[in-house]
């Protein structure tokens, strides 16, 4: 039983080929590519605080979102980025980045989170 399957932007027809019949069946998907449509606003935390970011995002197929701190790399998956106890040196750009494979490019935006935290002692000599 032969198939022929012919891709359009959205949409397949699948034809099947049984008995000499052809039947033609007309399948739509949809896709959209992956776009952010909320994100956090630049937050401001004390140390040892607790601070959520959150990064919604659509498209379909549903997209993977990834939470990346940009000075050190640190990565997190998941539209929730909770970062608990956090310390000065996790002050920073956080980047969401989103992607479903619809698009080549990914939808990214950033977000700012400042850390408010005590003065460093001065050393024992100064």
């Amino acid at each position: 039983m032969p198939t022929c399957v012919h891709v359009c932007v959205t949409c397949t027809w699948l034809c099947v080929f049984s008995n000499f019949e052809r039947v033609c069946v007309h399948l739509c998907v949809r896709v959209f590519p992956a776009r952010i449509v909320n994100i956090s606003s630049p937050v401001t935390v004390n140390e040892g605080g607790s601070v959520n970011l959150l990064c919604l995002a659509v498209g379909r197929p549903e997209p993977t979102v990834t939470w990346r701190q940009l000075r050190d790399g640190f990565t997190s998956e998941g539209e929730i980025l909770e970062i608990s106890d956090i310390q000065r040196g996790q002050a920073g750009e956080y980047e969401c980045v989103t992607h479903n494979g619809v698009n080549s490019a990914p939808d990214s935006r950033r977000v700012l989170v400042t850390v408010n935290c005590e003065p460093l002692a001065p050393w024992p000599w100064a």
